[in-house]
């Protein structure tokens, strides 16, 4: 298993939010708990740019 994976499944686990973005701050995962905070689905988010994702 790879370790972005296994990171994957322990954060969710604990139910901590968290998001991770590429070079051009574009968010590749993102927690259940996070797009719930912002009041949508992960599918929706990942692709984004993170500092757009701020300005909702």
């Amino acid at each position: 298993m790879q370790d972005h994976h296994v990171q994957h499944l322990i954060l969710e686990a604990a139910e901590v939010s968290y998001c991770i973005a590429d070079e051009p701050d574009n968010i590749v995962s993102i927690s259940h708990s996070l797009a719930k905070l912002l009041d949508t689905e992960p599918a929706y988010i990942i692709g984004k740019n993170f500092l757009e994702i701020l300005r909702l």
